[in-house]
């Protein structure tokens, strides 16, 4: 197979994105994460789940594992493996695949890190990633298993993906964070000590707790456990303001707040008006499904109808649960009615 000669290629790669190295400064002190690198942080683990899906669809569902000999012998990162599902074909083009990430052809390649494995608080020129992989047995990344989205039995939304951990790892380097099923789940320490950034496998991202209970880590973690997990408790408090900057940007974000949340008051009360004027006249006006002749406009009305129906659901769960604090009576009276409806609608179906 054809492969483009090495270093002659150092354009190209900058071309796709692929930062060249410059000197490394020292890494910054561990701190809390300030907004801004808090979301980017999620932004690249979200890129990362992206990439990761996409090779689930060309690669019979399996999830990326690391390059081996032919004896099984790790040789390259399974983030090599990722490279062409993050349009860096032409990086993965320069790895030889059956020599180590430390031989003499991969070794050059590993100052050229992409910059979607660099975290925010590291330098340009790191060739060191947070972002890892936690393998052991019954994880999601499990070496003595094939692995793919259909035989997680405990549901993608509630399984880790990715995390922003370390000690960050040498990225094209075949190690990530190891788990034992049977002992106590990994120290997760990051590159902050306000939250571990992850990637759930059906994609979501979000800051997790630096120290959560070991019960849960550990049914996060594992893929078919059947623990019953509720995500809020490893959840972090949201990245609080730190820097003059990030002070301005929260004040500028509630000026905006109340502008829009003046703006949508006016349009509440305006509809309330309109139905109310309406209503005197009988019931609402709504589609007739019996007057739409083909398929594709009745589709066309339902998008609008389901729509209009979630919007105001999640108002009437928003509000009652105000009014249930003002007036228990009156919200239980509404509740009440609201069931009934719901009841009568099931009965008239049947």
């Amino acid at each position: 197979m054809f492969r483009p000669v090495l270093f002659s290629a150092t354009a190209a790669l900058i071309a796709v994105g692929v930062s060249v190295p410059v000197p490394v400064a020292p890494a910054p002190a561990r701190a809390p994460a300030p907004y801004w690198k808090s979301q980017a942080s999620q932004r690249k683990l979200e890129r990362l789940a992206v990439a990761i899906h996409d090779y689930l669809s060309t690669h019979d569902d399996q999830l990326p594992r690391n390059i081996t000999d032919k004896d099984g012998r790790p040789l390259l990162s399974w983030r090599v493996a990722l490279l062409p599902h993050l349009d860096l074909d032409f990086l993965y083009a320069q790895f030889k695949l059956d020599e180590s990430w430390d031989g003499p052809n991969n070794k050059k390649l590993a100052a050229f890190m992409p910059d979607v494995f660099r975290d925010p608080t590291q330098d340009r020129g790191t060739a060191d990633t947070y972002y890892q992989a936690v393998i052991g047995s019954g994880a999601l990344f499990d070496p003595n298993a094939k692995v793919d989205f259909a035989n997680i039995d405990d549901g993608l939304s509630q399984t880790l993906l990715l995390v922003e951990a370390g000690p960050p790892v040498a990225w094209s380097k075949p190690t990530d964070i190891p788990f034992d099923p049977d002992g106590k789940p990994p120290a997760l320490k990051g590159p902050y000590t306000d939250a571990v950034h992850v990637a759930v496998a059906d994609g979501l991202t979000f800051r997790m707790k630096v120290k959560p209970a070991p019960d849960d880590l550990r049914a996060f973690i594992t893929r078919a456990g059947g623990e019953v997990l509720d995500l809020k408790n490893l959840r972090a408090d949201p990245a609080k303001p730190i820097t003059d900057e990030d002070k301005k940007a929260l004040a500028s974000k509630r000026d905006w707040a109340k502008d829009v949340l003046r703006e949508a008051a006016g349009n509440a009360a305006d509809r309330f008006k309109v139905e109310e004027a309406l209503r005197k006249f009988g019931a609402l006006p709504q589609p007739n499904p019996a007057a739409i002749k083909t398929c594709e406009e009745l589709d066309e009305a339902m998008k609008d109808i389901q729509k209009r129906r979630w919007a105001d659901s999640s108002e009437y769960y928003r509000l009652i649960e105000v009014l249930e604090k003002k007036d228990p009576k009156a919200a239980e009276q509404i509740r009440k009615a609201r069931l009934e409806r719901a009841e009568k609608g099931e009965a008239d179906r049947k």
